[in-house]
């Protein structure tokens, strides 16, 4: 992300002054615009660029929400194994295992 406008003392005061202007409906006053215009930048559309990890981050954020918290199916299937005795409970490391994703 690129920020423009480093001068703080202008940008805080030119944004201070704009903030006031809109808490009492009036117009900013000429100094004010031209310190967020000149200094700032802010009555410029912004963009932002997200790394290569964030977007795969939000992707998979994204695709984990599409899914359900539960699904049923396997829920059942891991039922039927621990009652037929195919799947083997260790309550030690399945605590390891919810205190590791918790922490």
């Amino acid at each position: 992300m690129k920020i423009t406008g480093t001068d703080p003392s202008t940008s805080i005061q030119a944004l201070a002054a704009a903030q006031q202007a809109r808490a009492t409906d009036q117009d900013p006053a000429p100094e004010a615009k031209a310190g967020l215009a000149s200094k700032a930048g802010l009555n410029e559309p912004g963009t932002i660029q997200l790394s290569q990890r964030a977007q795969e981050v939000s992707f998979a954020q994204e695709a984990a929400r599409a899914e359900p918290e539960v699904r049923p199916e396997v829920v059942e299937q891991a039922k039927a194994d621990l009652a037929a005795g195919q799947m083997k409970a260790d309550p030690a490391e399945l605590a390891a295992l919810i205190a590791r994703d918790l922490f």
